[in-house]
């Protein structure tokens, strides 16, 4: 076994120990991409808990997850607040968007409130909670 393959091995089995049993809040849970993500935590056990506000992801896309949905705007300071307090949340993995690109030429004002306020909110939070802000978990790594 060569160093690189011994830092993979050592970085997966670090990453599955600290996710395993955890509670994980996932924003934009409910998107194609947030599912997906949603059933790979699920894979380690985790408490998940998705926040989303259903404009472009749908609650069947977390058919047949044990997640629990909350929906909700990412810019809402209180709501986030009250979540990582109720929940005591351990992670979070950040991938609410206003995904349209064509749409933010029309709407700018809104695609910069909810991609960039919006995200400032969630780190915010983090940061008040003692999260680990700025660690960053590799989909890829769930495995």
């Amino acid at each position: 076994m060569d160093l690189i393959q011994m830092s993979e091995e050592k970085e997966s089995k670090s990453n599955s120990s600290k996710l395993d049993g955890s509670t994980v809040l996932v924003t934009g849970g409910a998107g194609f991409i947030g599912s997906s993500l949603v059933r790979q935590l699920e894979k380690k056990n985790c408490n998940i808990i998705v926040l989303d506000n259903l404009v472009a992801g749908t609650q069947d896309n977390l058919n047949g997850t044990r997640s629990s949905l909350i929906e909700g705007d990412i810019r809402n300071r209180e709501l986030l607040r009250e979540i990582m307090k109720i929940y005591a949340i351990d992670y979070c993995f950040h991938l609410a968007a206003e995904p349209y690109i064509p749409k933010g030429h029309q709407y700018p004002e809104k695609m910069f409130q909810t991609n960039t306020v919006g995200t400032l909110r969630v780190l915010e939070t983090c940061k008040i909670a003692c999260m680990h802000v700025g660690q960053l978990e590799c989909l890829s790594k769930l495995k």
